[in-house]
């Protein structure tokens, strides 16, 4: 279990920073171009790098090749493995940026269909060339799925900070100057420093000659598996994309409008929420290859998922406009601007449990490498949100589709939770007790209302208001966890050795 938590340190430490990075970037694009319909633009091309970095560095790859690299240990056939898998996953997803590029006005289409018209020619010409990132990021999610597997887990949580600091470089000294084309260079910068980073760590060349890369060593049905991976996880990822493209038909700056509270829900998700299931994934995996029972070291990463994602979303909902003041509240954002973002965000922080729970039982799906079961998850999410969305986004604009996302979490945590059960005989509810989770909901809701009265008077004074979100944050999950029975293991199970 130590093992478990300074994974699960090293991966909150380097994705604290990175997220932190994205924050200061995303508050730096804000504060040049406010809610316009250039910044609009300069979100649709930053969607493409951070969409494919939740796909192909957090989910696919990392949920096909961490378990065969556990398999294949820290060798030479392990080595040829990474140099195999790069081959494949370059040159395959390159072969998609082709296409990609010569059809950029297509996925143009699918990302903000809102754009005017003048907004959408700048847009696919820059489209055309950031599309090009789509190998690197391939490229850094082998590289990432190697150096997890075996234990370095530093090193790849520290890639989206590399990547967000270089973009935060180019716009704050030459957006101003050469507009959004400066943007597309610190993009593809960014991208090729991530993966540079990881590969001085790897001692790819041990693995990179013709007889290693020859063996069999991707395991049967790997493309199959990938593929199922890639959809599955994938789809899943897509779904706020698929919101902003939503919002953007709600006119000028409404894609960015939804960009930036979103922003705000997946930085304390990535930081204190999902870091666990991505620690604990390696040490699952190996665990089943074992053959071993990891049901005891399910239930208390379930726990603490469940505590921490419900005294955060009580405590940000709360205080979800002093929140969204510090963050957006300067340059060419107004107050106006900074109340919308601060009601978007208020509503997508009550998916935080959800997602944090979906995370976790993704995990255990891939541990055991079954990837059919997720893709016939998202695929039925992904089809129900394009109604649900649109008809959402035309009855109440960005809040209505919010809103769709938590409906889609709610879909998909149930699904997986009844499919896990039947197929894998692991209920959710054998793990936990469902008194105990509606109890804890219950008294995280009365915290929230009773919370929000008290924080109106707040506003006024950030820092004192950060200094009572942050204890009452600390206090509320204490109490989740004791009251889930972890009394007397609360500060014993720290130091236990075994799943």
């Amino acid at each position: 279990m130590p093992r478990l938590i300074t994974s699960a340190l090293w991966i909150s430490l380097g994705v604290l920073l990175g997220r932190l990075a994205g924050f200061v970037r995303e508050a730096s694009l804000a504060a040049k171009l406010g809610v316009t319909l250039e910044a609009d633009v300069a979100v649709v091309l930053l969607t493409v790098p951070d969409a494919l970095t939740n796909l192909l560095m957090g989910g696919a790859l990392s949920a096909i090749l961490i378990p065969r690299f556990k398999q294949l240990g820290a060798g030479v056939r392990a080595d040829a493995l990474f140099c195999k898998g790069s081959l494949i996953a370059g040159g395959g997803v390159a072969f998609i940026a082709l296409l990609a590029s010569y059809r950029a006005d297509w996925l143009l289409a699918l990302l903000a269909p809102g754009l005017d018209v003048v907004s959408s020619i700048q847009a696919e010409e820059l489209l055309r060339l950031v599309i090009w990132v789509i190998p690197l990021t391939a490229l850094a999610g082998v590289s990432t799925a190697y150096l997890q597997a075996h234990g370095r887990f530093f090193i790849p949580a520290m890639g989206t900070l590399i990547f967000n600091v270089v973009v935060i470089l180019f716009i704050a000294f030459g957006l101003d100057d050469w507009g959004l084309g400066v943007l597309v260079i610190g993009i593809m910068l960014g991208a090729m420093l991530r993966w540079g980073s990881q590969l001085v760590r790897i001692r790819w060349y041990r693995g990179c000659y013709w007889r290693a890369v020859r063996w069999r060593l991707l395991g049967k049905g790997f493309g199959r598996r990938y593929l199922q991976a890639v959809a599955g996880g994938g789809l899943i990822t897509l779904l706020p994309v698929i919101g902003r493209a939503f919002a953007s038909n709600n006119g000028e700056g409404s894609l960015a409008l939804f960009s930036y509270a979103y922003k705000l829900v997946e930085f304390p998700l990535s930081v204190c929420i999902t870091v666990f299931s991505a620690a604990f994934f390696p040490i699952l995996s190996q665990a089943f290859a074992r053959g071993d029972d990891p049901s005891a070291g399910i239930a208390m990463v379930s726990r603490w998922i469940l505590a921490i994602s419900l005294s955060m979303a009580a405590t940000l909902w709360a205080f979800s406009t002093l929140f969204t003041q510090l963050a957006f509240g300067y340059g060419k954002i107004g107050s106006d601007q900074v109340e919308a973002i601060g009601w978007l965000f208020a509503i997508g922080v009550l998916s935080l449990p959800l997602q944090g729970g979906s995370a976790l039982l993704s995990s255990v799906f891939y541990a055991k490498s079954d990837t059919t079961t997720p893709l016939w998850v998202s695929l039925a999410a992904f089809i129900g949100f394009i109604p649900l969305g649109y008809i959402c986004a035309r009855l109440a604009g960005p809040a209505g589709v919010m809103l769709a996302l938590i409906l889609l979490y709610i879909l998909i945590f149930s699904l997986q939770a009844f499919l896990l059960s039947r197929y894998h005989n692991l209920s959710m509810w054998h793990l936990l007790s469902l008194r105990q989770v509606v109890l804890l909901v219950f008294i995280s809701s009365g915290v929230a209302v009773a919370l929000k009265f008290f924080a109106a008077y707040l506003n006024s004074s950030p820092m004192l208001g950060l200094a009572v979100a942050a204890i009452v944050a600390a206090a509320l999950l204490i109490l989740c966890l004791v009251c889930m029975g972890d009394r007397k293991n609360l500060i014993q199970w720290l130091f236990r050795r075994e799943i």
